[in-house]
């Protein structure tokens, strides 16, 4: 069965917190196969883990309903 998340809409707002905003999209994406929305990965550090996105999207199908967004910081 696949796992399916809510996507996000903050477009480019800059979050309050980066490590509550780091939680908030590993929360969201871990494990995630299809999205619901955006896929939306900004305000990331260099040194941040984003292997739960390898490990949810490598080698399986996925979906984004809407827009992929992503920005280097």
């Amino acid at each position: 069965m696949l796992q399916i998340c809510t996507g996000t809409d903050m477009k480019l707002l800059h979050p309050y917190s980066h490590e509550n905003h780091y939680q908030t999209l590993r929360t969201l994406y871990q494990d995630c196969q299809v999205i619901q929305g955006n896929l939306e990965i900004t305000y990331l550090k260099e040194g941040d883990d984003v292997s739960f996105l390898k490990a949810s999207f490598t080698g399986l199908p996925y979906s984004i309903t809407r827009s992929l967004l992503h920005m280097d910081c």
